[in-house]
């Protein structure tokens, strides 16, 4: 992974399905994007971006980066700033890592109606013991996804009092190359 000069740089790649399309208002074509249809996500930020909510289990971070989603054809995404918030022990003890763009995403594809508000969500959750899958409340520079219990996210456009289409789904964490190469060759 490359390294910048104020921290390093990381990037979490991602693949899943389509769990669930709300689409009530035939905004776009039901067979556009469908339950079951791949989707592949990107999230990228640096390490050393400070916290803007130092509090000990609670961290919120605006960092460069980005967070890309495709669908089908489609590729929504923001290319400039991401906010990163995370829960570590709080609330009884749910960890929380989750990831959304400040401001619109960067891209929407034209085949879906553009509403004022476009949003990317990507979200991470340990809702039950052992409350461990963070170590703390920092911005990590690895992490297993796989140990939380709900993983997600979606993408959705619409008005400021209505969302009008929304796509949401489920992922797994794709792991490293170096790390799929010793797990096909049986070393780990």
């Amino acid at each position: 992974m490359p390294v910048a000069a104020s921290g390093e740089i990381v990037t979490f790649d991602f693949t899943g399905g389509v769990s669930d399309v709300y689409n009530p208002f035939s905004v776009a074509s039901p067979s556009l994007v469908q339950v079951g249809d791949p989707v592949q996500v990107s999230l990228r930020f640096d390490t050393a971006t400070p916290d803007a909510n130092p509090e000990a289990n609670w961290g919120t971070f605006f960092s460069p980066g980005w967070l890309k989603v495709g669908i089908n054809r489609l590729n929504f995404e923001c290319t400039t700033t991401i906010r990163i918030d995370i829960l570590h022990g709080a609330n009884g003890g749910q960890e929380l890592f989750q990831a959304v763009p400040v401001g619109s995403p960067t891209a929407w594809p034209e085949v879906l109606p553009t509403y004022p508000y476009q949003y990317i969500n990507f979200a991470f959750f340990e809702t039950g013991p052992p409350y461990d899958f963070l170590s703390n409340a920092n911005l990590p520079s690895d992490l297993d996804f796989s140990r939380a219990d709900i993983r997600g996210g979606s993408v959705s456009t619409g008005t400021s009092t209505l969302n009008m289409y929304e796509i949401r789904f489920n992922l797994v964490q794709v792991p490293e190359p170096a790390v799929a190469s010793l797990l096909a060759g049986g070393l780990l």
